[in-house]
Parts: structure tokens; C-alpha cells; sequence
């Protein structure tokens, strides 16, 4: 017979519901543990020599332009105009 895994999930439930005491401990370890591992880090990082938090070049660079582009400015034009200025040049030529 096969027991599936809400079966063990009620039982764990039940048997840290009968030991409070226990199930409190365990809970605070956890929590202290965490606790200490991220201070640790936290610790580690700032004492050390990574150049990640105090990064100050900036990743990317806004320009503001005043003029809109003339047509000059602009250096890609799109193929369906191009296609159709070779056809226009073509039936006037």
C-alpha cells in the first residue's frame, strides 16, 4: 500500500503539535541561523574588496537632444522606401 505525501505532512504536523517545546526550539534555530549567515555576509561585504556596491560608473548614458534630426541625420532609411524611390527613379529615367 502505497502512502502518499499528505499522509506524512499530517503526521509531522501532528507530532510538532504533541511537542511544543521542541517544535519552538527548531523554529528559533532556523530563524537565528538565518539570521547569522546574513549578517555574516553582510559583514563579509562590507569589509571587503568587491567592487559591486560601490560601483560608480553609470551603466547607461541619456542624451537629451534639443533639434529633432533632419533627414541628413538620419542614417538608416527604411527598405520599403528605399524600394520605392528606386521605382520612382526608374519610371522616370
Amino acid at each position: 500500500m502505497m502512502i502518499g505525501t499528505d499522509n506524512y505532512f499530517r503526521a509531522t504536523l501532528y507530532m510538532l503539535r504533541r511537542k511544543p517545546v521542541l517544535t519552538a526550539m527548531m523554529v528559533s534555530s532556523l530563524v537565528l541561523g538565518i539570521t547569522a549567515l546574513v549578517a555574516a555576509i553582510t559583514v563579509w561585504r562590507a569589509s571587503s574588496s568587491c567592487s559591486i556596491p560601490h560601483k560608480t560608473v553609470p551603466h547607461y548614458l541619456v542624451q537629451v537632444v534639443a533639434e529633432p534630426a533632419s533627414r541628413t541625420d538620419v542614417p538608416i532609411e527604411h527598405q520599403g522606401l528605399r524600394a520605392a524611390r528606386a521605382m520612382r527613379d526608374n519610371q522616370s529615367g
